[in-house]
């Protein structure tokens, strides 16, 4: 990697985004015909939230290089970012076919379709992910809410319960058992789950409001 590129990697980690910029801007000018240049100075614009002149610098590195993998990769989170799903999950698929295939790229495409409400393709791409890194509690997670989607509930479960194994306090987690159990009928585990997604997170409105609602309902079901 070139000193420039590692240069400009370390101050955009650092925050500090012109200079960056610079060491990227420096990189282009040193290596006009480079598409790697162009690609993290799109990435970094995506960071800074300028969609459009990112999608430039984009254009500009799949036109050196149709082939360029990072660059449709860096085009599809822009996209994803500003809304455009459909769009997003074309980038991420022109990714894989030239050659980058990873977990975060099944997990960005989980999320795709997971926003365009198309649950089953979604828990392919998370199922995708996992396979890729089985230690993503959060694509593990997303996993489990598409199963949960597409009625596998009790495998919802299963997930879930991987989830606070590993991620203690992941107060969604725990909201999510407690809808489950609550479908199980099993009012007790129920309030327990969402007890302790509040435990975790006194402002979790959902499992504030589900517990609120099981307790009304048993009190109506004892009078």
């Amino acid at each position: 990697m070139s000193d420039l590129i590692e240069q400009g990697l370390q101050f955009w980690e650092q925050q500090k985004y012109e200079k960056a910029a610079q060491a990227f801007n420096d990189y282009i000018e040193t290596y006009p015909d480079d598409p790697v240049g162009y690609t993290n100075f799109g990435n970094l614009l995506t960071t800074m939230q300028q969609p459009e002149k990112a999608l430039n610098f984009y254009h500009r590195a799949l036109q050196l290089d149709e082939t360029h993998a990072p660059a449709y990769y860096g085009y599809g989170n822009t996209l994803f970012n500003s809304g455009e799903y459909h769009e997003a999950i074309k980038q991420y698929t022109e990714t894989i076919s030239h050659g980058f295939e990873d977990g975060d790229v099944h997990y960005m495409i989980g999320q795709a379709y997971s926003n365009l409400g198309q649950a089953l393709m979604a828990l392919v791409h998370f199922q995708r992910s996992l396979e890729w890194r089985p230690d993503d509690t959060e694509a593990r997670f997303q996993y489990g809410l598409c199963l949960s989607k597409t009625g596998y509930v009790d495998m919802a479960v299963q997930q879930w319960n991987h989830v606070i194994s590993e991620q203690p306090e992941h107060a969604d987690a725990f909201y999510n058992l407690g809808v489950a159990y609550s479908y199980k009928d099993d009012t007790e585990a129920a309030k327990n789950y969402f007890s302790q997604a509040l435990a975790i997170q006194e402002d979790h409105m959902l499992a504030s409001h589900a517990l609120k609602q099981l307790v009304k309902n048993q009190q109506n079901n004892e009078s």
